[in-house]
């Protein structure tokens, strides 16, 4: 397994790297300082407007010849090294989807670190070539949402959990029983209501078999 500058490794991090790529260090260095800390998809957006020189990089070290830019001191616009770490950076992404991450990363480790040095063949076989290795690690931002939210709330343990369920069932049994009592009351209503109709319909039954029971005993002429 490839060894990481990058050591505190754990469920929610990916990672990627490009060996011996065919850039500068000086320059790789400078870029990876620049997009460090950052969401990466704003560092894709910021290494392409760096290609559109839109916005430059700005060099903070090895700054011996290199101008001005507008708004900071020393800046260029490398495309070369831009491009192999945008690839890297691409391939971390693609990682954490394979692996089912959210698509909020960060970039929580970028590091270049020199390579090998081959010679150059033929007529200029004094000169040493220039490779450098490229480390990415991302890591999900939600996580350490979820964190700082569970740390807010002082570590919410199982007791207080506990609690909340039972208040929340003796809450239930006493709306269940309210329900219940309100049932028995209007079942008891109606049970009267149709008591009291039921002897009205009989006393008008009786009342009317009276009244043709008279009128059939009452002598004709």
């Amino acid at each position: 397994m490839t060894k990481y500058a990058f050591n505190k490794f754990d469920e929610h991090s990916v990672r990627a790297q490009g060996i011996n790529l065919d850039i500068s260090l000086k320059t790789a260095v400078n870029i990876c300082n620049k997009v460090r800390g950052l969401n990466a998809e704003k560092a894709l957006a910021f290494l392409d407007r760096v290609l559109q020189k839109k916005e430059p990089v700005p060099f903070t070290r090895f700054t011996d010849g290199v101008g001005h830019r507008k708004g900071m001191a020393s800046g260029r616009y490398p495309q070369k090294a831009t491009i192999a770490i945008s690839k890297v950076i691409l391939s971390a992404i693609t990682n954490a989807a394979n692996q089912g991450f959210a698509e909020e990363l960060k970039i929580v480790h970028i590091n270049a670190q020199k390579a090998g040095s081959p010679l150059h063949q033929g007529r200029q076989r004094r000169r040493v070539m220039k490779r450098t290795n490229i480390e990415v690690v991302l890591k999900e931002s939600e996580v350490k949402k979820t964190s700082s939210k569970e740390k807010k709330g002082n570590g919410d343990n199982s007791a207080d959990k506990k609690k909340r369920v039972a208040s929340a069932i003796k809450k239930q049994d006493k709306d269940d029983k309210a329900t219940q009592k309100k049932v028995n009351t209007d079942t008891f209503s109606l049970s009267v209501t149709e008591s009291r109709e039921k002897n009205v319909l009989e006393e008008s039954q009786s009342t009317k078999a009276k009244t043709t029971i008279k009128a059939l005993e009452a002598p004709t002429e």
